[in-house]
């Protein structure tokens, strides 16, 4: 009977040890469940900071605008918030592959070794901040929330995360908007009427070639800058003194272009406001221009005529 009760008591201890290795393995599983990297809405971030090597540019967004508080409030592109907020709403966490202090350490993703430290905050207060370490193959990074010890390999792009502010910024901060009626450029001059260019240069009238007149002003549709000039770019220039000056009336509204040029490099300003740099092939097809480049090319028939004309008021006056 003792012996019997020593089995039972046997099985029973098993029997429990069992019950808590499975309770603990659900614990575990629970523990690990699938979830997202973004725990908000992404429309509830108005901060953004990306942290590398002492580099962090601030991404602040105002009245429903993503601005770049640090350069001038300028405005940032779209398409990198939009894309930002693709690759973090796309991320889940699932199983972590290592949580150790010294994984964290050989993945870069610890407080001292890190490729990026991204902070999303609402109102100051943090709503997400991760670490980007190495990467474990194509379009993975190893990624570590602060505020935990496991390492994730996540599907993150490390380019997404660029930490030079001036990427950012939107490079078509100086595009033109609206319909064009008039311009000048120089002592040219020119006016739409009635859907064709009139030109004059020093206020002698010649005719335009609408097409190209039309493909120059719309360079200045699709003008897209590099940065923001520096501080050392800017003492290099005369800023009282441009290259090239171009006016151009859309929508009733004059827009004033201001070039400049320092040895090889190229800058242009909108309106006295700030000073970008340009490409030289941007400088170059902008600012290039005479009337030669605009004039029409007369037809054989008109040229004929003209000279028919010609012939006949040199008989009328022998």
């Amino acid at each position: 009977m003792r012996g019997l009760n020593l089995k039972l008591g046997f099985l029973l201890v098993v029997q429990i040890l069992i019950a808590a290795v499975l309770l603990g393995m659900q614990a575990h599983d629970r523990q690990h469940e699938d979830r997202p990297l973004l725990p908000v809405s992404f429309s509830e971030v108005d901060e953004i900071r990306i942290l590398e090597q002492g580099k962090a540019p601030v991404v602040l967004k105002k009245e429903d605008n993503w601005v770049l508080p640090e350069q001038q409030n300028l405005p940032v592109d779209a398409g990198r918030i939009q894309e930002l907020e693709n690759a973090l709403s796309s991320v889940r966490l699932g199983w972590p592959v290592a949580q150790s202090s010294s994984s964290a350490t050989r993945f870069k993703v610890s407080e001292n070794a890190f490729n990026r430290k991204v902070e999303l905050l609402d109102d100051g207060k943090p709503q997400l901040t991760f670490y980007l370490g190495t990467s474990p193959g194509y379009r993975k990074q190893h990624l570590r929330l602060v505020s935990e010890n496991e390492i994730f390999a996540a599907q993150l792009a490390l380019h997404v995360f660029n930490s030079n502010d001036q990427s950012w910024l939107d490079k078509s901060v100086l595009a033109l908007n609206g319909d064009m009626q008039k311009a000048r450029v120089g002592n040219l001059n020119f006016s739409l009427e009635e859907n064709e260019w009139r030109a004059q240069e020093e206020a002698k009238a010649f005719d335009a070639d609408s097409e190209k007149l039309q493909t120059w002003l719309n360079r200045f549709k699709t003008l897209r800058v590099q940065a923001l000039a520096d501080e050392d770019a800017l003492k290099s220039l005369d800023l009282n003194a441009p290259s090239l000056q171009v006016s151009i009336t859309s929508n009733e509204q004059t827009t004033t272009y201001d070039f400049f040029k320092s040895e090889d490099d190229h800058f242009i300003r909108k309106d006295g406001g700030h000073v970008f740099r340009l490409a030289a092939h941007t400088y170059t097809t902008l600012t290039e221009v005479d009337r030669a480049q605009f004039e029409a090319d007369l037809s054989e028939g008109a040229q004929e005529e003209q000279d028919i004309s010609s012939e006949d008021t040199t008989s009328s006056q022998d």
